[in-house]
């Protein structure tokens, strides 16, 4: 996947998915940080909404 982002925005978009990895006690994996850099960068809409559908179940977000 390509991403046009600025550095600050890619910056912001690392304390975002840092911060997200640390909450939902996630591994720093490169899987792990593309899929949530791809949900707060809006890059995706299939990902945005499994995510969605997931947070809004309030199941917890695991690897699997």
């Amino acid at each position: 996947m390509k991403y046009e982002n600025t550095i600050n925005m890619s910056r912001d978009l690392c304390k975002q998915v840092m911060g997200r990895l640390e909450k939902e006690e996630l591994a720093p994996t490169p899987e792990n940080y593309e899929l949530w850099y791809v949900f707060y960068a809006n890059v995706s809409p299939e990902v945005k909404r499994a995510i969605s559908m997931l947070e809004a179940s309030k199941k917890k977000i695991t690897e699997d």
